[in-house]
């Protein structure tokens, strides 16, 4: 992912000059973007009652942030760890102008 200057360069140049491309790419072209960072390198863990959490356990309160409308981020465990500590994936969602909820999202 980068880390946070990289990712607000992104969002300051790439998805700006991305939305402004597609928006202006004809007349009735008005499709929904949705755009999400993906970080697999992460040094947070997570553990239930000395237990690695089950593949799908979504993490979306206390160690994240919900920042603008359309921007949050989660944590999500996307398998089953069978020896050492599961290692989460951060997803950041950087623009959502589609009708899907955060819950949807996640």
């Amino acid at each position: 992912m980068g880390g946070p200057s990289f990712q607000s360069k992104v969002v300051e140049y790439e998805l700006k000059d991305m939305l402004h491309a597609i928006h202006n790419f004809a007349k009735n072209y008005k499709p929904k973007i949705l755009y999400i960072f993906v970080d697999k390198r992460i040094n947070t863990r997570f553990v239930i009652d000395e237990m690695n959490p089950a593949p799908g356990t979504v993490v979306n309160t206390s160690l994240v942030e919900s920042m603008n409308p359309g921007q949050h981020d989660f944590f999500l465990i996307p398998h089953k760890a069978t020896v050492a500590t599961a290692l989460p994936v951060h997803y950041r969602v950087a623009h959502n102008d589609t009708t899907l909820s955060n819950k949807q999202v996640e």
